[in-house]
């Protein structure tokens, strides 16, 4: 091969490598938006936190003034991205998210939308996550495989309680000791840390709940869709396993896919 051909595919490998940077930015901007969505590490507010799944594949983080109401778009639109649950840090107060088809585990900036990858999953179809209130460590639920635990920092996760169902909502109780979950079917678990079981407690939650928060006083704060596209937001009294209140919302933003709200700020449905 002469000097001329060794430069032509010199300046050809250039071109080509120049063209996928340019491809890998623009799909980069596509996907999570411009330099004003970019990840600050602004924690959340006392506000609901909504995972809007805009049908069929994009995905949209709104946020619920509980006092007047009012909704708000936060950030831009994840195009071809299904995020699956929602989760506060109990100290950073950072949210977290996961992609429901690539295992991409992210933080989420609660006042531009921005992300930051931390990790990918090592488990497929992961749709709830809660941190447990005592240790801070971060429990999931992976579809037909059952209860694992999330290093936060790295994103890998391990089994802790086999399980074929599959539930859309998990939050731990004040005291560490039980793990709630909502199943497809309007059912509601509860995993005993302590004696490591998992027990059905009732079968009256709505059965599409999509999204637990534990509340200071003990109640559950969870979200659904009722039959008029409404956006319904619940609390669920654990003592009675009733549920206490609800709120429906006419919005867009009714499809949830997951709700996280500061227990700190006390109960937004009083």
């Amino acid at each position: 091969m002469n000097k001329v051909s060794i430069r032509i595919l010199g300046i050809a490998f250039v071109g080509m490598a120049m063209a996928v940077v340019a491809i890998l930015a623009f799909s980069k901007a596509w996907l999570f938006g411009d330099s004003q969505t970019k990840f600050a590490g602004n924690p959340a507010a006392c506000q609901i936190y909504i995972m809007h799944e805009i049908d069929p594949d994009d995905s949209q983080l709104v946020a619920i003034d509980p006092q007047t109401q009012a909704v708000t778009v936060i950030g831009p639109v994840y195009k071809q991205v299904e995020f699956e649950g929602l989760e506060l840090h109990p100290v950073t107060h950072i949210l977290y998210t996961n992609t429901s088809k690539g295992g991409d585990f992210y933080k989420i900036d609660a006042k531009t939308g921005g992300l930051s990858l931390v990790g990918i999953l090592n488990f497929t179809k992961v749709n709830s996550f809660t941190f447990r209130p005592t240790d801070h460590s971060l429990w999931a639920w992976a579809e037909e495989r059952g209860i694992i635990t999330i290093d936060p920092e790295t994103a890998i996760g391990t089994l802790v309680h086999a399980s074929l169902r599959d539930a859309k909502a998990l939050a731990w109780n004040n005291e560490g000791t039980l793990l709630y979950a909502a199943i497809d079917t309007g059912e509601l678990y509860a995993y005993d840390f302590a004696k490591k079981t998992f027990d059905l407690l009732s079968d009256n939650l709505p059965k599409e709940t999509e999204g637990f928060s534990m509340l200071s006083d003990g109640m559950l704060l969870g979200s659904t869709k009722d039959e008029e596209n409404n956006l319904v937001i619940f609390t669920y009294d654990l003592s009675v396993l009733k549920i206490a209140k609800s709120l429906a919302l006419q919005t867009p933003y009714a499809d949830t896919e997951g709700i996280a709200w500061l227990a700190s700020c006390g109960n937004p449905l009083p």
